[in-house]
């Protein structure tokens, strides 16, 4: 039977390190190389994690399927808790048949503006908001607000 455990993308090293002693053998970790060479302290075992370039998302899919294998892990979530690897941990779900909001979802709520157009269309009140590229936008904005 396979070894089922959440893969927890992105996230620092110090998470790891907390994740890994309050949830023993229930994370695997996508983690950035640049992160893991940076840290002090040591890694979780070879099993619960996967150390590759986060910027490259082919490459991640297909380290993470492989080190999935050859450990036995069956992913059963996602998690990730840095804005920054939101996009690659969508990505990842995806392509692994998993729960997790969609690239487009997280790029709406990576945008302040996308996200304020879709709460005004759904009827959520929120400050005025719009997309203001020179001095003049700027002014039309402001007497469109006031």
């Amino acid at each position: 039977m396979a070894d089922k455990r959440v893969v927890v993308v992105g996230t620092t090293a110090d998470y790891i390190e907390i994740i890994s002693e309050r949830f023993p053998g229930r994370a695997l970790f996508v983690t950035d190389v640049c992160e893991r060479t940076s840290w002090q302290g040591l890694p979780p075992d070879p099993s619960s994690e996967v150390v590759c370039r986060l910027g490259r998302p082919d490459e991640v899919l297909r380290e993470l399927e492989a080190h999935l294998l050859r450990w036995s892990i069956q992913a059963v979530g996602v998690a990730c808790f840095d804005c920054e690897s939101l996009m690659l941990a969508s990505l990842l779900a995806a392509a692994l048949a998993l729960p997790f909001p969609t690239a487009g979802e997280v790029a709406s709520c990576r945008s302040k503006y996308a996200a304020k157009d879709l709460w005004w269309a759904s009827g959520v009140s929120c400050p005025a908001a719009g997309l203001v590229r020179t001095p003049g936008e700027a002014v039309d904005f402001w007497r469109r607000v006031s």
